[in-house]
């Protein structure tokens, strides 16, 4: 087995440090990739929360319209407007969310 020069373990231990700095820049990059995940992710259970809200207050308001036993139009149509408008806005949402994911 031959020596090993004192100048080969400088090199070896130059071309390590090296190699450690590259997966301390890799390990630095995918945190702050993944910060940039997390916060994207709270944003979008932000976004579907609301949504999902929406959706129920919406449902509320057509369990209302259905207990009345003889609705009058003037009455519902409104109401049934206001869901439909809110059920459109639900849907862009949701397609928004979806391109953006």
């Amino acid at each position: 087995m031959s020596e090993v020069s004192l100048e080969e373990i400088m090199n070896l231990l130059k071309e390590r440090e090296k190699k450690i700095g590259t997966m301390e820049a890799t390990t630095k990059n995918s945190r702050e990739k993944l910060k940039k995940i997390n916060q994207d992710l709270k944003k979008q259970e932000s976004i579907l929360f609301n949504i999902l809200s929406t959706i129920q207050e919406d449902e509320m308001e057509l369990t209302e319209i259905d207990s009345v036993q003889t609705p009058n139009i003037d009455d519902i149509f409104p109401k049934i407007e206001k869901v439909q408008e809110s059920l459109r806005k639900s849907r862009n949402s949701l397609a928004n969310l979806i391109r953006k994911g």
